[in-house]
């Protein structure tokens, strides 16, 4: 069987493990947070450039830490800081379902 969806979300959204310019991604043990470094200055610029710090945007990763089973968890940002020094983002929100975005 094959299946084919369409999503169109209400915000932004990055799936993580489609970036390789993302790296290390983690979650905070509640998930309140997630964040990931950048594997070079001009992607890290860029997506620091692009991403608002104070409009929500949607991360997916099925990353172990993040995701219980395996599957993608969806976490709806309330905020996003970005780390010069680091090259890194860390996001504050909560995982949300995929029908509430």
């Amino acid at each position: 069987m094959t299946v084919q969806l369409t999503v169109t979300y209400a915000h932004p959204s990055i799936v993580l493990e489609h970036s390789i310019h993302i790296v290390d991604v983690a979650c905070a043990n509640s998930i309140t947070s997630i964040g990931g470094r950048f594997d070079d200055e001009k992607s890290y610029f860029h997506a620091s450039a692009q991403w608002s710090p104070s409009e929500p945007m949607i991360f997916i990763t099925s990353k172990p830490g993040c995701s219980e089973d395996g599957q993608n968890i969806f976490f709806l940002s309330k905020s996003i800081v970005f780390d010069d020094a680091a090259k890194s983002f860390t996001a504050a929100g909560a995982v949300v379902l995929m029908k509430d975005m």
